[in-house]
């Protein structure tokens, strides 16, 4: 028996999941009708084996579930995800396409499901940058993630908008107590520059560092940051 899912976000590249026995393949390109729109092409591949036993057999139990009582899809989703599972059992192949899979259905336990299966997994820093950017199409929560190391560090990831302002302003007055602290934005996307207010408490910071890519630190730049205190990925 083998399960498929197919991901296709609307503003970062598709993914395509094979399970099968306690093996997993995750594949991640830039979808074929948007080759010709970019100029970094991404095509990348990891496989696992040993896998979680159970999880397999939960993901497996949904994807049947769905695809025998799947009904046509007709909502329309101008910015989101669409997605499809597909089941192969013998020399049979059925399949379910669905969007944006709403709180409290299958569709949506099927995907925490893989998401928590890849998060077992002894992924690189690719695949977790993906699956970050991922979750925000499916999981309401605020994109941070910290750290007790030494410096503390707090990882900030993906797209800020006004809805994430308070969230925002929380977190940041909570680490800027720290007397050393990392601010991670190595897979920051973007945000609005109202939010650029937000991050002032940290100026008060005695040792702060930021880990940058190039969007982060234009950011960081304009909400009155030094370059000297970033450290550009």
């Amino acid at each position: 028996m083998k399960v498929e899912l197919e991901i296709h976000p609307s503003f970062i590249e598709s993914c395509y999941i094979i399970l099968k026995n306690n093996y997993i393949s995750i594949n991640i390109k830039t979808p074929h009708e948007a080759i010709e729109h970019t100029e970094n092409i991404v095509d990348l591949t990891w496989s696992f084996e040993d896998i979680d036993n159970n999880l397999f057999a939960s993901i497996t139990e949904l994807t049947d579930k769905i695809i025998k009582v799947s009904k046509k899809d007709d909502r329309l989703i101008l910015d989101g995800v669409s997605l499809i599972c597909k089941m192969q059992k013998d020399s049979t192949t059925t399949q379910y396409n669905f969007k944006c899979p709403e709180p409290n259905t299958s569709e949506l336990e099927l995907i925490l499901n893989y998401f928590s299966l890849i998060n077992n997994l002894d992924i690189d820093n690719n695949l977790n940058n993906y699956l970050e950017l991922l979750e925000g199409y499916f999981i309401d929560r605020l994109p941070f993630k910290e750290f007790n190391e030494d410096p503390h560090r707090l990882r900030i990831y993906g797209s800020l908008s006004i809805y994430e302002k308070k969230g925002l302003e929380d977190k940041i007055v909570e680490v800027a107590k720290k007397n050393n602290l990392i601010v991670d934005m190595t897979n920051f996307q973007t945000m609005g520059y109202v939010l650029h207010e937000c991050f002032s408490p940290l100026k008060n910071v005695k040792n702060l560092k930021f880990w940058v890519n190039d969007s982060s630190m234009e950011h960081l730049t304009k909400a009155g940051f030094e370059k000297s205190q970033m450290k550009l990925n």
